[in-house]
């Protein structure tokens, strides 16, 4: 019994290790550390949750730039709309320095999390509420929420 136990804990220990995440560089960790503290950062999107549906990869490049205030760029939308605003091949969100006041919480900055949250209109007049976590080690989580389509989520790097 006691060496089922014994092997049983070594196996969970070498699966748990396996998904540890890498360590980063202290110079990088600062960088990252000061893009979100200062909301001064280029995202590039790797993945995007649907709530509905798989994650997809984007096609070509997609990004976000937070600048000054600002956001910039287009993030692919695959989600449910809820009027008739959406036809055509790309629905995606697009920004062109939109303007941007950025409310944060950084309570969990001891855990290597800085939280930006943030409305901005996009090109076509729709307004996007947003929740940024940016990590210590450059990973972004994205959550994007309006009133017209579903909830997305998107997974980036600060480039």
């Amino acid at each position: 019994m006691k060496t089922r136990f014994a092997a049983f804990f070594a196996m969970m220990m070498v699966l748990i290790s396996c998904g540890a995440t890498t360590s980063v560089d202290p110079a990088q960790q600062a960088r990252y550390v000061k893009a979100a503290q200062t909301h001064d950062m280029v995202v590039d999107i790797i993945s995007i949750q649907p709530v509905k549906g798989n994650t997809q990869y984007p096609r070509g490049a997609c990004y976000i730039t937070l600048k000054d205030n600002t956001i910039d760029g287009r993030l692919p939308f695959f989600g449910d709309a809820f009027n008739s605003l959406f036809s055509g091949d790309d629905v995606s969100y697009v920004f062109e320095k939109s303007p941007i006041e950025v409310t944060e919480d950084f309570s969990k900055a001891d855990k290597g999390r800085y939280h930006l949250f943030f409305d901005a209109m996009t090109v076509g007049k729709e307004k996007a509420s947003f929740v940024v976590t940016v990590h210590t080690n450059g990973k972004v989580d994205i959550t994007v929420k309006c009133s017209s389509r579903s909830l997305m989520s998107y997974t980036g790097q600060v480039r």
